[in-house]
């Protein structure tokens, strides 16, 4: 597994879109358990700064944002590999969709706050994300 993580900088560029979600599929349930990379204050700030109802949470990875939103607003998470470990966690509150997000299936204008968190270092193509 070590090399597969230190490979994977080289090549991540080069691969395919299958091959990268596969990547994650296979390294993702190395930090299941760990937690959100966010701390109290921007679970807070993202939280104070959420309008509307319906919230989408990009790049939602093991859903501890999401799960927290849940109890105020419609969330909906998504991700380019959901876990069905995470996705049973968060329960019905949360409405689970995979996805990429450099071409994420939604309307435009479908929810009112859209968020992600430690996600753009993690896409190959910035700019057809930030569109």
């Amino acid at each position: 597994m070590g090399y597969h993580f230190l490979s994977f900088r080289k090549k991540a560029f080069s691969i395919s879109e299958k091959e990268y979600q596969d990547y994650y599929q296979q390294t993702g349930e190395c930090n299941l358990l760990k937690g959100s990379d966010l701390n109290q204050q921007c679970f807070d700030k993202i939280n104070q700064h959420s309008v509307g109802e319906a919230l989408l949470d990009v790049g939602c990875d093991r859903g501890e944002l999401a799960r927290s939103l849940a109890s105020r607003f419609q969330v909906t998470a998504t991700d380019l590999v959901l876990n069905q470990e995470v996705v049973d966690r968060g329960g019905a509150a949360i409405t689970w969709q995979q996805g990429n997000i450099e071409a994420l299936p939604f309307k435009d204008q479908q929810f009112d706050t859209v968020f992600c968190t430690h996600v753009l270092e993690h896409v190959i193509d910035v700019q057809a994300t930030l569109v």
